[in-house]
């Protein structure tokens, strides 16, 4: 059945009801997350609440624009009084409850009306209110549409945010959720203001040179499988450290694979300084990567996924690459 709209008015009592709220998100926040979580409570703190987006950790530098007074502070422990008083907690771009990280224990303790924002295919009986479009492109659209169906005010802030979510969740425009109704979304938010070559200069043109040492040593060690039809590289923590990028966002590395000829899927592995491992996977239209994340303990969308494994690197690629393989038949 198609996602009604009317779905967002469930959300005007509850918003009503409520003095204080906290807007959260998942584990190494991205730019769906930062930007629908800035611009939702931007709405409510419009509305009278006093409304916080508290993100697990700080925001990676190419988004900290986006919030340049303060508006993004990571959680500390002096905020959990604030979680579990809130009237109202609303994850967006995220519906495990594992997957808020440090927030999960306050967040549970709290007597908030909890409610899940979100485009993945995961529910969690843990909210109270589920409002998840999985045909939508990123959360970022569906806030788009809430503060537009709840009556509210863009200002320039939340348009840069939700452009940003926009922008990213769907590869700059080019991933098969990409349709019509998200250029119309997208052509609002530039009449409001939004500048794309500025946003574009924020989030891709910032990289620090560590970052481009990391992307050329990954892309020159990259492996090949399946005839050339499955691509992935391995990032030890030894060599994040040796590049200068071990605090560095690597997931845009992934992408270079699937521009080589004939790729269809990609992986990029990244070993994690608790000795767990960071996998993301990629994949053209046809090949589901969401199911491959999901047997990981992870998930995401039928062609962009991921998983984090309490297992060596070395045992991840030893499982994952031949289980891709078997996806590419």
């Amino acid at each position: 059945m198609p996602f009604d709209r009317q779905s967002y008015r469930q959300l005007e009592p509850l918003i009503r009801a409520a003095r204080r709220a906290a807007v959260v998100t998942h584990i190494n926040p991205d730019g769906d997350g930062v930007g629908s979580g800035l611009a939702l409570a931007r709405f409510l703190r419009n509305r009278g609440l006093d409304a916080r987006f508290i993100p697990n950790r700080a925001v990676p530098a190419s988004l900290a624009f986006l919030a340049p007074n303060g508006e993004a502070a990571p959680f500390v422990p002096a905020l959990g009084p604030f979680l579990r008083d809130a009237d109202l907690v609303i994850t967006v771009d995220n519906a495990s409850v594992e997957r808020l990280g440090p927030l999960e224990a306050d967040i549970r303790a709290s007597r908030a009306t909890r409610v899940c924002i979100d485009h993945h295919l995961m529910r969690e009986p843990f909210w109270t209110l589920n409002i998840v479009d999985e045909e939508a492109c990123s959360t970022g659209e569906m806030v788009h549409d809430c503060i537009r169906e709840l009556g509210g005010t863009l200002d320039r802030a939340m348009a840069e945010a939700i452009y940003v979510a926009i922008l990213t969740d769907t590869g700059s425009f080019r991933f098969s959720r990409t349709t019509g109704r998200v250029h119309r979304v997208v052509a609002d938010l530039l009449d409001l203001g939004v500048e794309p070559h500025e946003i574009w200069h924020q989030v891709h043109e910032r990289n620090p040179p560590g970052f481009l040492r990391l992307l050329g040593a990954a892309l020159l060690d990259a492996r090949f499988a399946a005839g050339g039809r499955l691509a992935w590289v391995e990032l030890p923590l030894a060599l994040l450290e040796e590049c200068g990028a071990a605090e560095e966002d690597s997931s845009e590395i992934i992408n270079h694979l699937l521009t080589v000829e004939g790729v269809e899927i990609a992986l990029l592995f990244r070993e994690q300084r608790d000795g767990a491992t960071k996998m993301s996977l990629r994949s053209r239209p046809r090949h589901d990567v969401n199911a491959l994340a999901r047997a990981h303990g992870g998930g995401g969308h039928r062609n962009a996924a991921g998983a984090v494994a309490a297992r060596p690197m070395a045992e991840c690629v030893a499982r994952l690459v031949p289980e891709a393989t078997a996806v590419l038949g």
